[in-house]
């Protein structure tokens, strides 16, 4: 069916996200020179990406064996785990790639390298007090607040275009056409006819509900949270 499709192009999009920052890490690392502050603060945001995701994954593997589901208690993703990992992924792939292209015109300006290391640290604290501080009782849906809806295509926006900039050969009518085929997409979800067409197909992908009363309170998670996106 259509929804077994989105959800096997959904995994299959994860597994290449996973598959692209691995050799990106080791490419950085084989480079000849010294280790730049825009390369160390790379470092520290893929790790707090993929350290999440890599223990929700391996509990998740543990819980899809029916050996191990026989032999002894059931294991579900630990709540602590799921939420660093869904406050890694909100904003982990686009620090990734924007991070990593900062530094190819091969200098950089202390203010810059400041910037950086306050990016990564903010991005670690915010995945760390998730961590800590659940914000949602387990297996709550709950869509993504305002702040972190906007930062989310702020940051997509500047990914893209420090790809367009880096790359110029990526400037051509292919990129133009998936322009205005996303622009479509977003003045299509105006219309409700549209609107209820798009949650149909993506209910079994993304949030679609919203469960406010499963909100946990965390004052410090939420600033940290807020310091991150700023």
């Amino acid at each position: 069916s259509l929804h077994d499709i989105l959800t096997m192009a959904h995994m299959v999009s994860c597994v290449g996200l996973f598959a692209s920052i691995i050799p990106l890490c080791l490419a950085m690392a084989l480079m000849k020179g010294d280790l730049t502050a825009c390369e160390m603060c790379l470092s520290f945001v893929s790790m707090g990406f993929a350290l999440p995701h890599a223990a929700v994954a391996c509990r998740r593997l543990n819980f899809s064996n029916p050996k191990k589901n026989d032999d002894g208690p059931s294991m579900t993703p630990a709540p602590a785990a799921e939420a660093a990992a869904q406050e890694a992924a909100s904003l982990g792939p686009q620090l990734c790639v924007i991070i990593a292209l900062a530094d190819s015109p091969g200098h950089a300006f202390w203010w810059q390298n400041l910037v950086y290391g306050v990016a990564a640290v903010a991005f670690l604290a915010a995945v760390a007090a998730c961590g800590r501080s659940p914000p949602k009782i387990g297996g709550a849906a709950l869509p993504p607040e305002a702040g972190e809806f906007w930062t989310c295509i702020l940051l997509d926006a500047v990914a893209a275009m420090s790809l367009v900039v880096c790359f110029p050969h990526l400037n051509t009518w292919h990129l133009w056409a998936m322009i205005a085929l996303v622009g479509s997409l977003f003045l299509a979800v105006w219309f409700e006819g549209w609107r209820e067409l798009f949650i149909e197909f993506m209910d079994p992908l993304l949030v679609t509900r919203c469960d406010p009363d499963k909100v946990l309170p965390g004052q410090q998670r939420q600033r940290l949270r807020q310091a991150a996106w700023v």
